[in-house]
């Protein structure tokens, strides 16, 4: 298995890849990046980008920090400095305006928990789906089973 250096300036971050690792090896630090290199050398618009972790505090976390990194890194190219050595590879006028959208949409968002996400796409597609509007997320069940 081949390392992976989100950081490294000639990574193709395009195709699959599975980053496993243990508790607070880097997997936010890599995702973080993984989103900040699609937006400026993909220019992959922030809010068509998918983010799904666990749980909610990882979520909570990674917004956060999506959210620092591009205001970051934004700050130093209007500097005229590249913190990153990825940075780099991007038009710098183009970079900042791709950073400052990403900022101005970033409600847009799509950072969910898996169970957030699978409920976000079952209302959005209620119709489709065949289930009711009012779909209600569930995640303490001891209530119900209770009843």
């Amino acid at each position: 298995m081949r390392a992976f250096h989100v950081l490294e300036k000639d990574l193709s971050i395009t195709g699959y890849r599975a980053l496993e690792a243990s508790a607070g090896t880097g997997k936010t630090f890599s995702i973080q990046h993984v989103a900040l290199r699609l937006i400026l050398e993909e220019k992959i618009p922030l809010e068509e980008i998918l983010l799904v972790t666990f749980t909610k505090a990882s979520t909570r976390e990674l917004k956060s920090r999506v959210r620092a990194n591009i205001e970051e890194v934004l700050s130093h190219l209007r500097k005229g400095k590249s913190l990153y050595p990825y940075v780099g590879n991007c038009e710098k006028k183009e970079a900042i305006h791709r950073l400052e959208k990403a900022l101005f949409t970033f409600d847009e968002a799509s950072i969910y928990t898996i169970h957030g996400f699978c409920h976000h796409i079952l209302k959005e597609h209620a119709f489709i789906s065949g289930l009711c509007l009012e779909q209600k997320l569930v995640e303490e069940q001891e209530l119900i089973l209770l009843q």
